[in-house]
C-alpha cells in the first residue's frame, strides 16, 4: 500500500543521508588498474536451472538467416524477398505540436483479496496507478529507459511497462549525455565533461602523462551484467607522437570494481593507427565486444575477445571498406554481425569474415540501423539522402517488405528502438545530430501510431531495460487464478504460492536460467525467495507474472 503523503519528506531525507554516507565510504577509493591479459575464467557464468514442469520457458532462437532480397540463393536458401521499387507507405510521423508532458494519471483502488475464510491476503489491495495514459495503448513491451528534461539538463528517466508515470533516475548537476543500464538496474552514465558515474559513484580514469585528465566517450553493459565496457580518450592525445597511449583505449570494469584495459588506442598517422571511439555492442553471450574505431583509412569496426584480449578487424577492403558501413550490430542470436550502409545490408560471419547481402545495393534502398531478430526477420531504416525516411520489415520467408512507418523527417537524427519480435518500434525524431532530445512516437505493425510526447516529453537515446531494481514494489499477476511459486532458489524448492494480486518487494536479481528471468522478492510477512518475471504461452506471447507497482 502506498505510504501517506506526509511521510515523503522523511523518506527522501533518509535516502539522501544513505546516499551521502555511501559516497563518503566509497568515493575516495581509487580504481584498481589491471594491465595483465584478461583471462576467460574472469567471466561470470550463469548457473543452470532444472526445467520447471508448470512454467513454459522462452522458445530457443533459431539460426535461420533472413532471406536474400536480390542475390542468387544457394541450395539451402529460402526464396528471396521481392523488393518493390515503390513500396506501400507506412504510418507517417505524428505532428510535432507541443503537448503537456508527464501528466500523472489518477489512482485506481484495488480491493484486497479474500483468503477464502474471510481474512485478507497480505500484500493485496491498495492504490495503483491507472493504466492507459496514452489513448489506445495499454502497455509497452518492456520498461523504457531514456534521456529527457524538465526545464533543465537531460537526465535518465524510466517508464515502467504499465505506462503508469515516468520516474527520474538521475539528478546530475551537469546533465547526462549518454548512459546504459545493467540487467539489475544499475545505471552507468556520462556527463558533458566526460565523467563516468556507475551506480551513483564517479569512476575516474587514470591521468595521462602531464596530468591531462582522460574522458569517457562511450559505455555499454554486458548482457550478463558481469562487465561494463567503456572507451577512454584524453583531449589532445591525437596530436601527440604515434604509439600506444598510456591511458586511452577500450576498458572493462567488473562487477567487483576491478578495471582492465583490453586494448590501447594508438595515435599514429599511418597504418598503425587504431583509435577507439565507439559505439560498443556486446555479443549476446557477453564473450566479446563489437567496437567502432578509427584506422588510417577511416572509421571501421573490430571485435575484441574477452578471453584473450585479441583484436579482430571486421573491415575488409573489398566488401566492408572503412567509412562505408555506418552501423553494425550482432543479430539477436549472436551468430552474425549485421552491417548496414553503402546502400545495402550485409550478413557477416564473424570468424570467416565472409559476408552475404540481405539487402543488395541495386534494391533501391538506403538502409541503416539494420537489425535481425531471433526468428530471422530483418528490420531497417531506409534513409535516402535528402528524402523522407521510412522503416521496413523483411519477414523471414516473406514475399515483400512490410512498411511500418513512413514520412519520417528527411533531416535530423532518428533514434530507433525495436520491441519484442518486431511488433513495435519507438522512433524519436531529433532536429539534428547534436540535439539530445526529440519527439517520440510508437508504431506497431498493425498500423497503430501512438504519440508518447504527452507522457514522456522529448526523448533521447531510448532503450529497453530491466523491469525492476532492488527496492521496487511489484504485484503478482497470473491467469485463471493460478498462483506464482516462490522458491528458495531459482528452480528449487517451493516455499509458498503467491496468489494473483499479491504485493512483494524486489530485493535482488535478476538471475537467468533456462530462459527464465528470476527476481529475489520478499513478502509483507518477511518470507524471501525467487519468482519468475514472465513466461511464454503456447503461441509465444509474453505473459508477465510480476508487474511493477507505479
Amino acid at each position: 500500500m502506498r505510504r501517506p503523503l506526509t511521510r515523503w519528506p522523511l523518506a527522501v531525507a533518509l535516502v539522501l543521508l544513505a546516499a551521502l554516507a555511501g559516497c563518503t565510504l566509497t568515493q575516495d577509493k581509487p580504481p584498481l588498474i589491471v594491465t595483465a591479459t584478461l583471462s576467460a575464467s574472469l567471466a561470470t557464468p550463469l548457473p543452470t536451472e532444472i526445467p520447471l514442469p508448470t512454467e513454459t520457458p522462452l522458445p530457443p532462437p533459431t539460426e535461420t538467416l533472413v532471406i536474400l532480397p536480390s542475390a542468387t540463393p544457394g541450395p539451402t536458401d529460402t526464396p528471396p524477398v521481392a523488393l518493390t521499387s515503390t513500396p506501400t507507405p507506412g504510418t507517417p510521423l505524428p505532428s510535432a505540436t507541443p503537448a503537456p508532458t508527464r501528466t500523472r494519471p489518477g489512482p485506481t483502488s484495488l480491493p484486497p483479496l479474500d483468503d477464502g475464510s474471510g481474512g485478507i491476503v497480505p500484500g493485496t489491495g491498495g492504490v495503483v496507478a491507472q493504466l492507459s495514459p496514452v489513448a489506445g495503448l495499454d502497455a509497452l513491451p518492456a520498461t523504457l529507459y531514456y534521456l529527457s528534461a524538465d526545464g533543465g539538463s537531460p537526465q535518465v528517466w524510466r517508464l515502467r511497462i504499465g505506462l503508469a508515470y515516468p520516474e527520474q533516475l538521475t539528478f546530475s548537476p551537469e546533465g547526462v549525455t549518454a548512459f546504459d543500464v545493467g540487467p539489475d538496474g544499475t545505471l552507468a552514465y556520462l556527463t558533458p565533461a566526460g565523467g563516468l558515474i556507475v551506480g551513483g559513484i564517479p569512476l575516474l580514469p587514470p591521468s595521462a602523462a602531464g596530468g591531462s585528465q582522460a574522458q569517457v566517450t562511450a559505455v555499454a553493459w554486458a548482457p550478463s551484467g558481469a562487465w561494463l565496457a567503456y572507451v577512454v580518450s584524453t583531449p589532445g592525445a591525437d596530436g601527440a607522437a604515434g604509439g600506444a597511449h598510456e591511458v586511452d583505449g577500450l576498458w572493462l570494469r567488473s562487477s567487483d570494481g576491478t578495471t582492465v584495459r583490453l586494448q590501447a588506442s594508438i595515435y599514429a598517422p599511418d597504418d598503425g593507427r587504431r583509435v577507439f571511439i565507439g559505439p560498443l555492442r556486446w555479443r549476446p553471450d557477453s564473450s566479446e565486444i563489437l567496437a567502432g574505431y578509427e584506422i588510417a583509412a577511416g572509421r571501421a569496426f573490430c571485435r575484441v575477445i574477452l578471453g584473450n584480449s585479441a583484436l579482430l578487424p571486421l573491415w575488409d577492403a573489398a566488401s566492408l571498406p572503412p567509412d562505408s558501413f555506418t552501423t553494425a550490430a550482432w543479430n539477436d542470436n549472436g551468430t552474425a554481425i549485421i552491417a548496414s550502409g553503402a546502400g545495402s545490408v550485409l550478413y557477416v560471419e564473424p570468424d570467416a569474415r565472409q559476408s552475404r547481402p540481405l539487402i543488395a545495393p541495386d534494391a533501391g534502398f538506403w538502409p541503416v540501423e539494420a537489425r535481425q531478430f531471433a526468428e530471422g526477420t530483418l528490420a531497417f531504416l531506409d534513409a535516402p539522402p535528402g528524402a523522407p525516411r521510412a522503416i521496413y520489415l523483411a519477414p523471414r520467408g516473406g514475399s515483400a517488405l512490410v512498411p511500418v512507418a513512413s514520412g519520417l523527417p528527411a533531416s535530423g537524427a532518428l533514434d530507433v528502438l525495436w520491441g519484442d519480435f518486431a511488433r513495435q518500434v519507438i522512433v524519436a525524431a531529433r532536429e539534428s545530430d547534436s540535439a539530445p532530445l526529440g519527439s517520440p512516437a510508437l508504431y506497431d505493425t498493425a498500423g497503430g501510431l501512438y504519440d508518447l510526447m504527452p507522457l514522456t516529453g522529448p526523448v533521447g537515446a531510448p532503450r529497453w531495460g530491466p523491469a525492476f531494481k532492488a527496492g521496487d514494489e511489484a504485484r503478482v499477476q497470473t491467469t485463471e487464478g493460478d498462483p506464482l511459486n516462490l522458491r528458495a532458489v531459482p528452480g528449487g524448492e517451493v516455499l509458498l504460492s503467491l496468489v494473483s494480486g499479491s504485493r512483494v518487494r524486489v530485493t535482488g536479481g535478476p538471475r537467468v536460467q533456462e530462459g527464465f528471468r528470476w527476481w529475489r522478492v520478499q513478502t509483507p510477512n518477511g518470507i524471501s525467495g525467487w519468482v519468475v518475471e514472465a513466461v511464454r504461452d503456447g503461441q509465444g506471447d509474453l505473459l508477465r507474472t510480476l508487474l511493477p507497482v507505479g
